[in-house]
């Protein structure tokens, strides 16, 4: 959308543009070697060179690639700590009681995202939780170069212990039901809004130190932050919150209380 309107506002004569930018994806990553991430930046860099143009980022590292690559001047950017989310809708509840633990990942089906992370996780703990917990992906399945076909993920999954729940209109009502959520991405994030609508309802999450995500929790408070692509460290956090529900507890209120503070929609209206 930014990439197509803003060269479309060039060419028609738009006198100003403002882009928020959600997150970079996969273009600007080191490791993207193909054709579309070297174009990507000189078409952005040719459709921004223009008289009253701002960009609002969610993170500074996406901000900071942007001025790297010569798309916008630093002084065109602002920040804003993501997109918010409705504090009365997305409202604390405590953790279900009954029934089996439900850690949840809601996501595009993206292998980025890391969603084989959280099932190998899940696989080295099976032997101690299989008839407790539940572990959910939620989410289709995405064109992204980096989706899996439906059958690949199908094979991750067994519907009982693993379950793969595809597209759903009901996330609100799911992240009610969980109780921890798990977002082992590695995946180029805005700030994720999957992190912040489960902080709110007043789950702890377990993310990476990565870009966006990093942003949405303080180690040890509202949750834990691992490397990217560090299975071991996410079956640690995940194995450390299943066994202790006063921890989940204790950074479930944390989390919503972080919400609070930093993604209420009515402060990021404003700003």
């Amino acid at each position: 959308t930014i990439l197509w309107g803003t060269l479309a506002a060039k060419f028609s004569k738009v006198k100003g543009v403002v882009n928020a930018i959600s997150g970079l994806g996969g273009f600007f990553a080191e490791d993207n070697k193909g054709l579309l991430s070297k174009v990507m930046p000189k078409v952005l860099k040719f459709s921004h060179n223009r008289p009253n143009l701002l960009c609002i980022f969610q993170n500074e590292e996406d901000w900071g690639l942007y001025t790297k690559h010569g798309i916008i001047k630093r002084e065109q950017g602002r920040f804003i700590k993501g997109s918010g989310v409705d504090l009365t809708q997305f409202d604390f509840t405590p953790e279900p009681e009954n029934g089996t633990t439900n850690v949840i990942l809601t996501a595009r089906m993206i292998v980025e995202k890391g969603i084989y992370l959280l099932t190998e996780a899940a696989e080295r703990l099976r032997s101690k939780y299989e008839d407790k917990v539940e572990f959910w992906l939620v989410g289709m399945i995405d064109d992204h170069p980096g989706a899996p076909t439906k059958e690949e993920l199908e094979s991750h999954c067994d519907g009982k212990y693993i379950k793969w729940l595809g597209y759903r209109t009901d996330v609100k009502e799911l992240l009610k039901q969980s109780h921890i959520m798990a977002f082992p991405s590695y995946y180029m994030e805005g700030l994720p809004k999957s992190l912040i609508e489960a902080e709110a309802i007043g789950r702890p999450i377990i993310t990476t130190n990565s870009v966006g995500c990093k942003d949405t929790v303080v180690d040890g408070e509202n949750g834990y932050l691992i490397q990217p692509k560090d299975v071991d460290a996410l079956t640690e956090k995940l194995d450390l919150l299943l066994g202790d529900k006063e921890l989940r507890l204790k950074m479930g209120k944390a989390a919503r209380a972080y919400a609070e503070k930093y993604f209420d929609i009515e402060v990021v209206k404003e700003r």
